[in-house]
């Protein structure tokens, strides 16, 4: 049985890092800390976030109403401050009103350094 969805996610260009499709990486760090996704009701009735979080404590959200009910962005940011130096990963999960789609699981890649890449 195929799944009916009603919601759409657009991710900024820069965003991704090729590991899946709809990721988010900080595969650069020192160079930007914010990332940014964007998620609309493609059908139905009025879209509702009910919840934004990241499952790392290095992983912040912010969610920005951009037209209340239809549209909303997500900033993603990398608190690298005291993370361990290394590669991790982490999950944003987005909590929606959408009986098809009521939670969405997007992966987020980070390289934390001691010191900015040039």
């Amino acid at each position: 049985m195929r799944v009916k969805r009603d919601l759409v996610m657009r991710f900024d260009r820069d965003v991704g890092c090729g590991r899946d499709v709809g990721d988010i990486c900080f595969a650069r760090p020192g160079k930007t800390n914010r990332k940014s996704l964007t998620l609309s009701r493609l059908r139905g009735g009025p879209l509702e976030i009910k919840r934004v979080n990241a499952t790392s404590e290095h992983v912040k959200t912010e969610l920005v109403t951009l037209d209340a009910g239809a549209k909303y962005q997500i900033n993603v940011f990398l608190d690298s401050t005291n993370a361990p130096e290394g590669d991790f990963g982490d999950t944003l999960v987005v909590e929606t009103n959408s009986p098809n789609q009521p939670k969405i699981e997007v992966p987020v890649y980070a390289k934390v350094r001691s010191k900015p890449v040039q």
